[in-house]
């Protein structure tokens, strides 16, 4: 049976091509579920269609199914929101111009 730290722990080897940083890092999972052997992420993208959005995708599917290989216990979803960044606001909110 697969846990959420060892889900959370491949997710966070998952780096996004475009940002260099890992999917966690850039907040782009929204959820995380484990329930029994199946596993369901829900990712926030940064734009639909992006290649580096399309490469990450692959990734997470790629990892998590080597973590659970059993056909149909992985789910990804993309949720409705757009992703922000992390970052988005800071200069305006930190104070430095």
């Amino acid at each position: 049976m697969v846990g959420s730290d060892e889900v959370w722990a491949v997710l966070a080897s998952v780096v996004h091509p475009t940002f260099g940083l890992s999917l966690v890092t850039l907040q782009m999972i929204k959820a995380v579920l484990v329930n029994g052997d199946g596993v369901t992420v829900e990712l926030l993208l940064d734009c639909p269609g992006c290649p580096g959005a399309e490469a990450a995708l692959a990734q997470v599917s790629r990892k998590l199914r080597a973590l659970n290989p059993a056909p149909g216990q992985v789910t990804i979803s993309i949720a409705a929101e757009k992703w922000s960044p992390p970052w988005e606001g800071y200069w305006f909110t930190s104070g430095i111009a």
